[in-house]
């Protein structure tokens, strides 16, 4: 009964030394190892699978969809072969065979998708300025002023504003240079159509102090917000708008 019992340990024993030394020797072509890399950073193991990391390596030569990995396998063969390219999006398996038959499955994934992909660079918005066209009038009704009645002649003006990023605001004015309001009455209205801002203009013989007509106008820039420094400002004297008026 004794003798039996020695048999028995000298066999655990012997078998816990070869258990130890095929695990400290991943070069031991009976243990079946293998250490797969990509771009120089080797692989790392995370619960059933290897997964190489890819995530700071930035703009790199390839893609994950389709890229190829190395293996050493320390005298093992590999299958599939990693030098073939593949999409590394979810886990490849590999198949490690060693020399006496044993076999292993490996399951490989890369991350690192945002770092491997060139940016597309953003387009250069350049800002495009805005154009005043010529200020033009037509008169709708016209009839000599004289001293003795109060008539008027209605005029339409337009002048076109051009900015393809669009048109932020505009303004228009009529006074005689230090009063705003004191011809307000004969600006009877002005609105934008379209690249066009229209004007209607009442020219009367009350214009003593000849009166300026100003536009301003604002375009926006590529972002749709205000471009003030594109403000154009056009002034007209109300005596080229008005050749009637009685001096």
């Amino acid at each position: 009964m004794i003798h039996i019992k020695r048999i028995i340990k000298s066999t655990l024993a012997l078998g816990l030394a070869l258990s130890l030394l095929a695990a400290c020797s991943s070069s031991d072509p009976t243990n079946v190892a293998a250490d797969f890399s990509a771009q120089g950073i080797k692989g790392k193991i995370e619960g059933e699978i290897v997964v190489i990391d890819l995530s700071e390596l930035g703009n790199c030569a390839t893609t994950i969809e389709n890229m190829t990995i190395a293996a050493e396998t320390f005298g093992a063969s590999v299958s599939p072969d990693p030098r073939v390219a593949r999409d590394y999006t979810n886990p490849v398996e590999f198949t490690v065979t060693a020399p006496d038959g044993t076999k292993a499955v490996f399951k490989v994934k890369v991350k690192g998708a945002g770092c491997l992909s060139t940016p597309t660079p953003k387009p250069v918005v350049k800002n495009t300025p805005l154009e005043l066209g010529d200020f033009t009038c037509q008169p709708v009704r016209f009839k000599p002023l004289t001293l003795a009645e109060s008539d008027e002649t209605t005029v339409y003006c337009e002048i076109s504003a051009v900015d393809p990023d669009g048109i932020d605001h505009y303004d228009v004015q009529l006074y005689n240079g230090t009063d705003e309001d004191f011809y307000s009455s004969s600006l009877k209205f002005h609105k934008q159509d379209g690249d066009k801002i229209l004007v209607e203009l009442s020219c009367s013989n009350t214009f003593y102090d000849n009166p300026i007509l100003q536009i301003n106008v604002a375009g926006k820039l590529p972002n749709g917000t205000s471009e003030s420094e594109s403000l154009s400002t056009i002034t007209i004297s109300a005596g080229d708008i008005c050749p009637n008026l009685i001096e």
